[in-house]
């Protein structure tokens, strides 16, 4: 099945609405830090406001998320308009314009972004004796 240059921008907006959605959820439901564990050992729900990026890296530096964020679009919608044969392609390029327009919003609305997925695996400890 072929993706349809009129599905791509349905498929845009469905991922801000759903991510808007999921951020508002966790934040009226949750208290800030708490955590309630989906997966043991390895998928929790834990809301906290980030105002870095990964792992709050850039802390406080909102004007510099802002100016990347457009820069990614701008560079995610080209690589869109260039793949539109490819489906796959296309349809992760939607996922991450999505994501990054939801961030954007948190970003200018609040002066964070919520996140709530937290990974709980860990590396073995390497011991020697």
């Amino acid at each position: 099945m072929k993706l349809k240059k009129i599905s791509l921008p349905l498929i845009i907006i469905l991922g801000i609405l759903f991510d808007q959605w999921v951020k508002s959820a966790i934040s009226q439901q949750f208290k800030l830090g708490e955590q309630k564990v989906l997966i043991k050992g390895l998928l929790s729900l834990t809301f906290l406001k980030n105002n870095g990026a990964a792992w709050s890296i850039l802390e406080g530096q909102q004007w510099f998320f802002v100016v990347t964020t457009l820069i990614v679009l701008v560079i995610a919608i080209w690589f869109l308009i260039k793949s539109l044969s490819k489906n796959w392609h296309a349809f992760g390029l939607t996922l991450i314009i999505s994501g990054a327009l939801g961030n954007f919003i948190d970003r200018v609305r609040q002066g964070y972004v919520v996140d709530m997925f937290q990974l709980g695996f860990r590396a073995p400890l390497i011991t020697t004796n």
